[in-house]
C-alpha cells in the first residue's frame, strides 16, 4: 500500500543513517527481525528486503566490516509454522550465545499493534496471549485483517522485553494509539491504589465432632483466580516490565 511504502521509506531513512555511524564496531554487531511479512508476493514488501539494502548494502559500500554471518533473518519454509520453528531455533542460540538483545526498534500500529502482535489476534483466542507473554523465547505465526500480507512472522512479548534498550516508533496514525497506552499506564501506576482489605470469609460445607471429641468443621477452598484480560496494545504489557524510548518518525506534509 501507499501508506506501508511511506512508512518503509522512513525506516529506511534511519537504517541508512545509522550504517553512515562510525564509531560502531560493526564486527561486533547481530541484526535480527522482531516481525517479518510471510508469503509476500514480491521480495521487496519483505523486511528482509528493507534492511539488507539499506543498512547492510551501506555498510558493505563503506567497508565497515560487518560478517553476513551476524544477520539472522528468518529463511523460507514450506509453511508459516515451519519458517518460525527455524527462525526461532537459529535467533534463540545468537541471543544466548551474545547475551542479547541489546537493542530492539518496534513500530507501534494505530490499532496498537506491536511489531506483529496483533490485538486482534490474540482477543480471539485467549491461549494466543498466553504464547505472547511466555517466560520463554518463542517465535510465533501471527494474522491480521487490516494488511494486505496477514500472516507474520515475529518473536515474542519476553525477547522485546529483555532488551536493554527499547525504541518504540510512532508514525503518523499511531500517535493516538500511543496517547492510550501512555494514559492507561499511568493511570494504574500513579493513580489511587488504596484499597481496603477484606477479611477471609471461610464458608463453612458442614459441622461434625471428631472420635476424639474435636469440633471439626470443613469448608470450602479458596476460589480460582481469573486470568486477567490481555490488554488492549501489547506495549502496555512492556511498560510493566520496561523502560522505553519513544520517537515520532516523520510526517510527510504531502
Amino acid at each position: 500500500s501507499a501508506n506501508g511504502r511511506v512508512r518503509g521509506a522512513r525506516k529506511a531513512d534511519v537504517w541508512s543513517t545509522l550504517a553512515g555511524r562510525t564509531s560502531i564496531d560493526w564486527s561486533r554487531v547481530y541484526v535480527f527481525l522482531v516481525d517479518e511479512r510471510y508469503g509476500v508476493e514480491s521480495e521487496d514488501e519483505s523486511n528482509a528486503f528493507l534492511v539488507r539494502e539499506t543498512l547492510i548494502r551501506n555498510l558493505h559500500r563503506r567497508s565497515a566490516g560487518f560478517p553476513e554471518s551476524n544477520l539472522v533473518l528468518p529463511g523460507p519454509g514450506a509453511s508459516a509454522e515451519v519458517c518460525a520453528e527455524d527462525y526461532q531455533k537459529r535467533l534463540c542460540a545468537m541471543l544466548e550465545q551474545e547475551d542479547g538483545p541489546h537493542l530492539v526498534t518496534i513500530g507501534l500500529g494505530s490499532d496498537g499493534h506491536l511489531a506483529s502482535i496483533f490485538p486482534e489476534w490474540y482477543q480471539a483466542v485467549p491461549e494466543r496471549w498466553a504464547e505472547a507473554t511466555s517466560k520463554d523465547r518463542r517465535v510465533l505465526v501471527t494474522e491480521t485483517s487490516s494488511f494486505e500480507v496477514r500472516t507474520r512472522i515475529c518473536v515474542n512479548l519476553r525477547i522485546i522485553r529483555e532488551a536493554s534498550n527499547i525504541l518504540v516508533t510512532l508514525q503518523e496514525g499511531s500517535e493516538e494509539a500511543w496517547t492510550a497506552v501512555k494514559r492507561s499506564f499511568d493511570e494504574e501506576r500513579y493513580g489511587d491504589k488504596r484499597k481496603t482489605k477484606r477479611a477471609k470469609v471461610v464458608e463453612p460445607t458442614g459441622v461434625f465432632l471428631s472420635p476424639d471429641g474435636f469440633l471439626m468443621v470443613q469448608a470450602k477452598g479458596p476460589k480460582q483466580k481469573s486470568q486477567p484480560k490481555p490488554p488492549a496494545s501489547p506495549l502496555d504489557y512492556v511498560l510493566r516490565y520496561s523502560s522505553i524510548s519513544v520517537v515520532q518518525l516523520q510526517v510527510d506534509s504531502e
